[in-house]
């Protein structure tokens, strides 16, 4: 029986990866947020210097994070390649053996049966085991079975029985069976039940006359045997020795290859933070040459130089962040980093004003605070996963230890994420300049809305992280289908909070502009019309910020570079010039213009994905 994603399942999938992620990336905007109210209170100068710091900082600081986003994609496929059990489900539901059976009684309306002597079997409604979101299960004395990766087969005690009497093994699930029952008859059984899994899974053969695997008595009750094959797999036979050799890395350490990642993140981190600190420092250096006035450099270069160092414990979190996403626990994310807000404000009172032992280092104190949350939040992150019994097995911080193949891929990877996001954050600091063209109030009006869009943007940001890694996992598991019904899942998910948000905009915009613009103050009429362009606008900039997470999910991140590159600079910027300087339409053409890129972006991102995923699914 083939399997069937459920669009219901995977919305809950989505949704419970995405939620924390989104609430965790708005927790980031307060923490930038807090530092420039904090500058405001010590005056316009501090604003000014210590706004251009930051600016320096978060721009380096995006392109390096963009480094090593992939990492989350790459630790969801190998999860995935190593057959660890899905770290989302329930531990009785994970560990294998008797537990597979209590609690699935409740619903036998889809599927339920005996599998051979002895061995109960319940899947219904609500009730998925082992075979992901909206598989249907039927199994029985003569059945035949068509199952996919990553299956678990609760086994009783003493049982070496076939899987269903009478319903044959096909070629990949005979092999898997093989070399399982090899490794187990050495003494480990619960690598044989692995490799029982990893090969029987992933080396179905298209089309046999059903699934199974005979688990010898040296399985054993505990561990439980994991194996299936079917028509979802498309390897056939052909792909039986590729997948013996991913069982045997396996069966060695099933953590090995995500631990190698993580090392390899760390790597990547520390040479892009490394680099990102020099630049920094150059900058600092050259400010006098970039027309700054002397004020503005002698109060700013101290400030950078203060956050500098804060690049490399900041990207370091980014890596091990992007290790829980990828294993789809990011749970401890939204606590560590709302505490970092509040530890936050509190360091940089006391690095401001001075208190206790503490010097009274006035703007620089901020930097310096700034620096240390980040640290902090390390360490903080650090000792939760450490505790986490999933999550620990991998955790290494022996960069100095990473495979240089493996550094290579991640950066090959990694660099048009980050040319990416320093193309878009160009394109929108050249259309700020366009904005301060004509005058004050239309640049005002532009940095409110657009701070407004960037606030609602986050949570698109956790929507396109979950919806990458949940890509990833599909593509790992050889089922495109589900691909795309994560994508359609994600980009209705995305355009129905846009929806509410843009209700908002059109229905209540004094009262949306309110924090950022006195009601009487000339720009909030200008910026009420960016407002309902920005209604739409936010459709697009969802769906373009999607499409480069769903092409991330197919490692395709060159792609997406190229994609951005031409909505944003050959489509966006010369229609805003057009319409907005030579028609003389003022900001509203501008940010028709702005609108008109995201759109086009949209468009070439997610055809791409389309395309690609075509491509994965006839292979």
């Amino acid at each position: 029986m083939p399997i069937r994603p459920r669009p219901g399942g995977e919305t809950r999938a989505l949704v419970a990866l995405a939620a924390p992620l989104a609430v965790t990336q708005v927790a980031q905007v307060a923490l930038t947020t807090t530092d420039l109210v904090m500058m405001g209170a010590l005056g316009a100068g501090a604003l000014a210097a210590g706004g251009l710091a930051i600016v320096v900082f978060n721009q380096l600081r995006t392109m390096g994070v963009g480094m090593v986003t992939a990492l989350g994609n790459q630790i969801a496929a190998a999860r995935v390649t190593a057959a660890l059990p899905d770290p989302a489900e329930p531990a009785d539901t994970r560990a294998g053996g008797k537990n597979h059976t209590a609690g699935r009684e409740a619903d036998k309306s889809d599927a339920g049966a005996e599998v051979g002597p002895g061995i109960g079997l319940g899947a219904g409604s609500g009730a998925d085991v082992g075979i992901g979101p909206g598989a249907d299960l039927g199994v029985g004395p003569g059945v035949d079975v068509g199952v996919g990766p990553g299956v678990d087969v609760g086994f009783g005690p003493g049982v070496g029985k076939e899987v269903g009497p009478g319903s044959g093994l096909g070629a990949g699930a005979e092999a898997g069976a093989q070399v399982g029952a090899e490794v187990a008859a050495e003494g480990d059984t619960e690598a044989g039940a692995r490799v029982g899994a990893q090969v029987g899974a992933e080396a179905g053969a298209e089309g046999g006359p059903g699934a199974g695997a005979e688990a010898g008595p040296d399985i054993g009750a505990e561990t439980g045997a994991r194996a299936g094959a079917g028509a979802a797999g498309r390897l056939g036979t052909q792909a039986a020795p590729a997948a013996r050799r991913a069982a045997n890395v396996a069966t060695d350490d099933p953590h090995a290859a995500l631990r190698e990642l993580v090392r390899a993140g760390l790597a990547v981190a520390t040479l892009a933070g490394l680099a990102g600190i020099l630049l920094m420092a150059a900058i600092a250096a050259a400010l006098p040459l970039l027309g700054q006035s002397a004020d503005v450099v002698h109060r700013a270069r101290p400030m950078i130089l203060a956050l500098a160092p804060g690049l490399l414990p900041c990207l370091w979190f980014q890596v091990i962040r992007q290790y829980t996403v990828g294993m789809r626990r990011p749970q401890a994310l939204l606590g560590i980093t709302i505490a970092s807000v509040a530890a936050n404000i509190a360091l940089n009172w006391c690095f401001i004003h001075g208190v206790w032992f503490v010097p009274d280092f006035g703007l620089v104190g901020i930097g310096l605070s700034t620096t240390l949350v980040y640290g902090l939040s390390l360490l903080a992150l650090h000792a939760a996963v450490r505790r986490d019994p999933v999550l620990a097995p991998a955790l290494s911080l022996a960069a100095w230890r990473a495979d240089p193949a493996t550094v290579r891929r991640l950066a090959k990877l990694g660099f048009p994420i980050a040319a990416t996001y320093g193309s878009e954050a160009g394109f929108f600091s050249v259309v700020a300049l366009i904005m301060g063209g004509f005058g004050a109030a239309a640049l005002a009006a532009h940095t409110a809305v657009n701070q407004l869009v960037y606030i609602v943007f986050q949570i698109t940001v956790g929507i396109s992280h979950a919806s990458s890694v949940l890509v990833s996992e599909a593509i790992a598991q050889r089922r495109p289908a589900r691909a795309r019904v994560v994508a359609r899942t994600a980009l209705a998910l995305g355009a129905s909070v846009m929806a509410v948000v843009a209700l908002l905009y059109l229905v209540l915009p004094r009262v949306v502009l309110t924090p950022f613009l006195d009601p009487d103050d000339p720009a909030t009429s200008t910026a009420i019309h960016l407002l309902a362009i920005a209604a739409l606008l936010q459709f697009f900039d969802t769906s373009q910020n999607i499409g480069v997470g769903l092409l991330r999910g197919l490692d395709d991140t060159s792609a997406g570079f190229r994609m951005t590159v031409i909505g944003y600079w050959l489509v966006g910027l010369p229609i805003a010039l057009l319409v907005g300087v030579a028609a003389d339409t003022g900001p509203t053409g501008v940010w028709i213009g702005l609108c008109a890129g995201l759109a086009a972006t949209a468009g070439l991102l997610l055809r791409r994905f389309r395309a690609g995923l075509d491509r994965t699914a006839t292979r």
